[in-house]
């Protein structure tokens, strides 16, 4: 198996480091929790896909039963921390969220090489 130095998600200003569970806006840390950071990366891997409450719960917790509602806390704090970009963060009423993308860039941008396949067998989440 490659390893790599260190891998960067990138998609309308922000910046994930998946290696160090890190993330950016326009160079700002947003100081996120590890189960906001995992379901941003989830809606950022599927941009404008519509990702329900049992698919981001597997996200941050595969093996634990968790309420669905305590993804609602989760994206609530998500956008508090974006600021004026945690409007990309659309509410599919009775299905769950997506990423708007602001840009005309509509997926992510994976810096080094950086697969989701690594991401699965190194992070023990799903995307």
């Amino acid at each position: 198996m490659i390893e790599f130095e260190r891998a960067i998600l990138e998609c309308d200003g922000l910046k994930l480091d998946l290696e160090n569970y890190e993330a950016f806006h326009e160079e700002r840390s947003l100081h996120l929790t590890l189960s906001e950071f995992r379901v941003l990366s989830a809606l950022l891997w599927k941009v404008g896909v519509v990702r329900s409450r049992q698919q981001l719960l597997r996200t941050i917790a595969p093996n634990h039963k968790i309420i669905p509602r305590n993804i609602d806390v989760h994206i609530q704090a998500l956008r508090k921390k974006l600021g004026p970009m945690g409007q990309a963060i659309h509410t599919v009423r009775g299905l769950g969220y997506k990423w708007n993308s602001h840009s005309q860039e509509a997926s992510p941008t994976l810096i080094e090489g950086f697969t989701k396949k690594h991401l699965v067998e190194n992070s023990g989440y799903a995307v």
